[in-house]
C-alpha cells in the first residue's frame, strides 16, 4: 500500500455539503485537497480581521492546519482503520 495522505488517519478532505470544495485561505480548492491534522493547528495572526471597531487584536488570531493534496506523503503516515478493523469502545 502506498502511504499517501488520502489513506492516512490524520488527513481530512476539505469539502462542504453542496460539493464545492473550499477553504478560507484559498478561493477554491479541488476535491484532492485536504488538511493534515497530525499536529495541532498553528496560530496565525490575520491583520485583515482587525478593523479597529469590532475586533480586538486578540480576535485576529486564527488556527490553520497544513493544506496538502491526496497524493502527498510524509514520514508520519498512519493508515486509516476500517470499522471492521477497529474495536468497539
Amino acid at each position: 500500500m502506498t502511504k499517501y495522505c488520502e489513506s492516512c488517519r490524520f488527513w481530512m478532505r476539505l469539502s462542504d455539503e453542496d460539493g464545492t470544495f473550499t477553504d478560507a485561505n484559498f478561493d477554491e480548492v479541488d476535491e484532492d485537497t485536504g488538511q493534515c491534522r497530525f499536529n495541532p493547528p498553528t496560530a496565525v495572526y490575520d491583520p485583515m480581521a482587525v478593523d479597529g471597531k469590532t475586533c480586538s487584536s486578540d480576535g485576529a488570531m486564527t488556527a490553520l492546519w497544513p493544506v496538502t493534496w491526496d497524493r502527498h506523503w510524509c514520514g508520519q503516515h498512519q493508515p486509516r482503520l476500517s470499522v471492521a478493523e477497529g474495536s468497539a469502545a
